[in-house]
């Protein structure tokens, strides 16, 4: 009977030190009129917090402020596992996490992971996440990932950043996202946007609304409208595309996919060498800009790499420029012709395993390095 009892009164302690702390103020006038001692301001209660100049815990409710630590805006907060604050104005820092009921300011580090549910001002850092459910005006790093609500400044994660309106910078092993972003997003696999766009950069993907800025990336670009796409395919909403068939001074017949904006653009083919050569096949991929356009006549730029193959381990790359004049014949085709010039630099075993073609300016017979001059031409389909 007397472990019910005490167990009992324990229960009614708890429950009326909870029910104390959201009762409403007493005074209207001055919600934040207080007594203190030792530098401590009893807790307001209501919307409002009393401050304090120091607050230790080991786990809540275990903490100098007991069950009131929720109505406290502390300038030094101390976890040696975690705590539960109201928040805090200077430094805090918990060995596995710290909770924060209303804003941080200043710089609030965790072993495992930081969760603000009001904004959170200067730096945060933790081993694993950190969580703001307001606004960022700083720095987030984390091991893993970085969320918040809108963000000003940087979040740098090993795994993920998700911001709803970035302006700053995001850096992420894996992913970032946000639905706007005014500044620059990068990351090794994807980067992704919806809306206003700044600059992506991606190991694989970009995904972007309206980019006000550049996209590149390891394999594709996607966007309602982006002017500086940099990848082997861009799908760009208002932007342009292209099929063509051509042939070079190699004798290479090739079919060639471009893909881009207003100004930059992909370029990805495959081919076979018509003529009698020991490597038959080749790939090649680059960028290009367009340098004039008009619905007659165009001019584009290219600089593309190509590695020409037998597939049983013989190979021959080479780098090339090439101007492009193109004539357009209506809205979708057009045939172009222009030179191109080219450093052919294969590995010292396969040196001359073919002749070099075109205008040969330069060779080398020990190393099979040359540069040479050449000419494209081709017919091009595009929408």
């Amino acid at each position: 009977m007397m472990i019910m009892k005490k167990s009992v009164l324990i229960r009614t302690f708890l429950f009326a030190n909870i029910l104390a702390s959201t009762l409403p103020a007493t005074s209207q006038d001055h919600p934040e009129q207080e007594t203190s001692f030792a530098g401590v301001a009893a807790p307001a209660v209501g919307d409002s917090l009393a401050r304090s100049l120091f607050q230790f815990s080991m786990v809540p409710p275990l903490s100098t402020h007991g069950m009131l630590a929720s109505q406290f805006t502390n300038q030094v907060s101390l976890n040696m596992i975690g705590g539960y604050t109201g928040g805090v104005d200077g430094f805090e820092m918990g060995g596995v996490f710290n909770i924060n009921k209303k804003d941080v300011k200043g710089a609030q580090m965790a072993g495992v992971f930081n969760l603000v549910r009001g904004n959170a001002v200067g730096l945060q850092m933790a081993g694993v996440s950190n969580t703001v459910l307001g606004e960022v005006s700083g720095l987030q790093m984390a091991g893993v990932g970085n969320w918040s609500g809108n963000a000003k400044g940087g979040q740098l994660a090993g795994v993920i950043n998700v911001a709803k309106k970035l302006q700053g910078l995001q850096a992420a092993g894996v992913l970032n996202t946000a639905a706007e972003s005014r500044g620059i997003q990068l990351a090794g696999v994807l980067n992704r946007s919806s809306k206003r766009t700044g600059s992506q950069l991606a190991g694989v993907l970009n995904i972007g609304g309206k980019v006000k800025g550049i996209q590149l990336a390891g394999l594709i670009n996607v966007a309602d409208s982006s002017d500086y796409p940099i990848a082997l395919i861009n799908i760009i909403k208002n932007g342009r595309k292209s099929f063509s068939a051509g042939s070079d001074e190699s004798g290479l017949a090739a079919l060639t996919f471009r893909s881009g904006g207003r100004v930059l653009y992909g370029v990805a083919g495959i081919g076979y060498y018509l003529n009698d050569r020991e490597l038959s096949y080749a790939m090649e991929a680059g960028i290009g800009a367009h340098l004039i356009d008009s619905k007659s006549f165009s001019l584009d730029a290219e600089a593309v790499n190509r590695n020409s193959t037998d597939f049983e381990g013989h190979e021959e790359p080479r780098v090339s420029f090439r101007i492009l004049p193109e004539l357009r014949m209506g809205t979708h085709f057009g045939i172009y012709a222009g030179p191109s010039v080219s450093y052919t630099y294969p590995k010292r075993e396969d040196a001359g395993i073919d002749k070099i073609p075109g205008w040969v300016l330069h060779e080398s017979e020990s190393t099979g390095r040359a540069l040479h001059i050449g000419l494209s031409c081709g017919l091009r389909y595009g929408w």
